[in-house]
């Protein structure tokens, strides 16, 4: 399965229908290899370390990262950076937790104009919610991976990808953004008219 959530559910993700499964199959199987973003599952007892691989959860320097409040931001990969309505984008993004906590990371990303008017946004927990802040480590690295489907009601033009982060203690499961929460300006996408 594609662990950033495209596959098993068809052309649109949906990532309220792809967290139960991939949370199923986490919890009822083993992990026998995830790369490039590909996760096989076999039969038999689930595996101990199956999250903490599928995050690629490891060690490493953070001299280069971006800070976003309890989060810090590593190393971010937005693809394709042109790309028409109703096409997939692929986000995958490098996060450390900078303190220790109890709650779900969250990630919120937006296409912001150049004129600074948000005209679309997504708000979502990190890892699908395998990862909550209270089993991960301050100062280790996790990869979380996304796809989403260009909106219809984005008109073409030049854009910048905006990934905001912040942890969420409450039940909305990282529905609401808390105000203030600060945007790093990530990549730069080229909508193209249909």
């Amino acid at each position: 399965m594609d662990v950033s959530g495209l596959d098993y559910i068809g052309s649109s993700p949906d990532p309220e229908a792809f967290r139960p499964l991939l949370r199923r199959l986490v919890e009822t199987r083993p992990l026998v290899v995830v790369e490039d973003g590909l996760a096989l599952f076999g039969r038999g007892e689930p595996s101990a370390d199956t999250v903490a691989r599928l995050v690629n959860l490891r060690k490493t320097s953070t001299v280069d990262a971006k800070l976003a409040g309890q989060l810090a931001l590593e190393a971010s990969l937005i693809t394709p950076t042109q790309v028409a309505p109703r096409a997939n984008l692929r986000a995958r993004y490098s996060w450390t937790l900078r303190a220790a906590t109890k709650a779900m990371p969250c990630v919120a990303e937006s296409l912001v104009s150049g004129d600074g008017v948000t005209v679309w946004e997504s708000r979502r927990p990190m890892f699908h919610g395998l990862l909550a802040a209270e089993h991960w480590p301050p100062g280790m690295v996790a990869d979380d991976q996304a796809v989403f489907v260009v909106a219809e009601t984005v008109p073409p033009g030049r854009y910048a990808w905006i990934v905001s982060s912040w942890v969420d203690g409450g039940p909305g499961l990282c529905r609401v953004r808390p105000p203030g929460t600060a945007g790093l300006p990530v990549a730069a996408l080229d909508i193209r008219p249909w």
